[in-house]
């Protein structure tokens, strides 16, 4: 089974997935591009609070299973 992937970083590259086959032309690691910015790590804080306020509802719920499968895909 295939599976197309498409680099976020690179929308022209389509890479065509195949588990059974071992791909070593990968980029060299960490990215050039700084993941860490200013915006990204403001995003967090305000995830973070979600995140938080998500545990605190949830926590009267004994099974929180029931919680995360009632999340469509």
């Amino acid at each position: 089974m295939s599976i197309e992937y498409v680099d976020k970083f690179d929308k022209h590259r389509h890479i065509v997935f195949d588990a059974a086959a071992p791909y070593n032309a990968l980029p060299p690691l960490p990215p050039k591009a700084a993941l860490e910015t200013r915006r990204v790590l403001k995003a967090c804080i305000d995830a973070r609070a979600a995140l938080a306020q998500l545990k605190a509802i949830g926590a009267p719920i004994p099974d929180q299973a029931i919680l995360i499968n009632s999340i469509g895909a």
